[in-house]
């Protein structure tokens, strides 16, 4: 399998994992259930699932009120935007 599909379904499943995580934090805290400690949420999102921890913030409503949860969901989308640029534009050899 060419590694270029191998580190789309990793990041693809990061996100989809970062999503599902955001929203199950979401359903805990409806319920008054314990939670999914803010630290693993945020590496989620630090470690490539900046998009889907992202899109639940703003689907599920979750975390939305705290500073450090946009800054993070801002910094990781940039960071991802930054390498899909360089990756793709490597391909190219535009860059």
């Amino acid at each position: 399998m060419d590694h270029n599909r191998v580190i789309l379904y990793i990041v693809t499943a990061i996100n989809v994992l970062a999503f599902v995580t955001m929203g199950i934090d979401k359903l805990k805290a409806v319920k008054g259930k314990r939670r999914i400690s803010e630290n693993t949420l945020l590496i989620l999102a630090l470690a490539g699932g900046g998009v889907g921890f992202s899109l639940a913030m703003v689907l599920f409503r979750h975390k939305l009120s705290k500073v450090r949860f946009r800054v993070v969901a801002a910094v990781s989308i940039t960071f991802y935007w930054v390498v899909l640029f360089l990756f793709i534009y490597s391909k190219t050899g535009n860059v």
